[in-house]
């Protein structure tokens, strides 16, 4: 019997981390349930037209106007536990750990089953970063709820394997773990030489200029003012840099900071997931933005398997997620230990851009070998 299923996402429907990650979930799970009930948090204003769900999946947006985050949350809680009180859902599914916490609030009270795909610690990540206090109230309920996770869901899927690791040693019963890395859709992001072509034109690109490319968020958990000194330096690096950057954050401080870096650049924002795949492949390596910091070794930036779908060398800190390691082991990027001093990355992805096939199969293995959609598919094979 096809089963009822909540599923609560804490990112809006029309979030680059949807298109990439939850959409792609809710078709999977949409082929063994009845009906899903998507919960997500939206602004007032969001793009419906951005998105396409499948016809048993019918959204339920909260929509909250406040700036303070952890009100949108509470009002998320509150809305879908109404849902799940109400009868008929056999099963909620939780995008992350803080999503997971309010699942698992949720199934103390109405003991419906509930499993957290893409569980990490999110608490210590933001700790981490310097956003939260470690003795504040919102790393303490957090962090409280993760432990909770760990002893209710029905099972947890990892978004590392050094998470994953972790949580056997620490006695979680592996019946319950799976490995679920953030997949990738390597046809999507492949690389295309006449995309390639078509967008630097469009960009005013030239032939001979290097182009760095980075994709996401600055500030929190990502470097923000600090990201312009790596930049700064593969602009004295490489002969005719330009730098390439797609973000939602306020494009009029990007510009400034690149005005104060002497840094040739293009940055947009509003880009449609689908089409990133045409920017990637007007670039010639990437960088990776996250912090480094103890508990990011189990992380997993969606955007990095993005960066490799498209044959990009990319440059990542020391201990980010399993990326790094697989940046040193498969020769696919350069690790830094100081973006203060970064001029050895840059000799090393000058190396590996030099010998780049970006069409051969050696990205297409890194892809299948660690952010294949595969991952995930197990994951639900086992639950359904």
């Amino acid at each position: 019997m096809k089963k009822n299923i909540i599923y609560i996402s804490v990112w809006s429907i029309s979030d680059g981390l949807s298109t990439a990650t939850v959409i792609p979930s809710l078709n999977i799970i949409g082929k063994a349930c009845e009906e899903i009930a998507l919960f997500t948090i939206e602004r007032s204003q969001y793009n419906k037209k951005s998105f396409e769900l499948n016809e048993n999946i019918f959204h339920y947006p909260t929509i909250s106007k406040s700036s303070v985050f952890s009100v949108a949350i509470f009002k998320l809680l509150l809305r879908t536990f109404k849902y799940a009180a109400a009868g008929n859902t056999q099963m909620i599914i939780c995008k992350g750990s803080q999503a997971g916490a309010m699942g698992c609030l949720i199934s103390l009270f109405t003991r419906i089953p509930f499993v957290v795909e893409s569980y990490e610690p999110h608490s210590d990540y933001m700790a981490d970063s310097n956003c939260w206090k470690r003795w504040g109230l919102k790393y303490s309920i957090q962090k409280l709820l993760e432990s909770l996770q760990k002893k209710k869901a029905l099972m947890l899927g990892c978004v590392s394997k050094n998470f994953y690791k972790k949580l056997l040693k620490e006695g979680i019963d592996s019946q319950k773990l799976k490995f679920t890395p953030c997949p990738v859709d390597a046809d999507k992001f492949g690389f295309d030489p006449e995309r390639r072509k078509k967008k630097r034109k469009e960009l005013k690109i030239e032939d001979d200029e290097t182009v760095g490319i980075y994709v996401g968020k600055f500030g929190g958990i990502y470097y923000e003012e600090e990201s312009f000194e790596l930049f700064s330096q593969a602009s004295g690096f490489f002969q005719n840099f330009k730098l390439l950057i797609i973000t939602d954050y306020e494009i009029s401080r990007i510009k400034l900071w690149a005005c104060k870096y002497k840094i040739n650049i293009v940055a947009l924002s509003s880009i449609h997931h689908n089409l990133i795949g045409d920017y990637l492949s007007a670039a010639d390596f990437a960088f990776t933005n996250v912090k480094p910091g103890p508990s990011k070794k189990y992380c997993c930036p969606v955007k990095n398997g993005e960066y490799w779908a498209n044959g990009l060398p990319l440059i990542i800190a020391e201990n980010i997620g399993d990326d790094s390691d697989i940046a040193k082991n498969y020769e696919a990027g350069s690790v830094c230990n100081d973006i203060r001093s970064a001029g050895n990355s840059f000799i090393e992805i000058k190396k590996i851009m030099a010998m780049n096939n970006r069409n051969s199969d050696f990205w297409q293995k890194l892809i299948q070998e660690n952010r294949s959609v595969s991952f995930t598919l197990n994951m639900y094979d086992a639950i359904f």
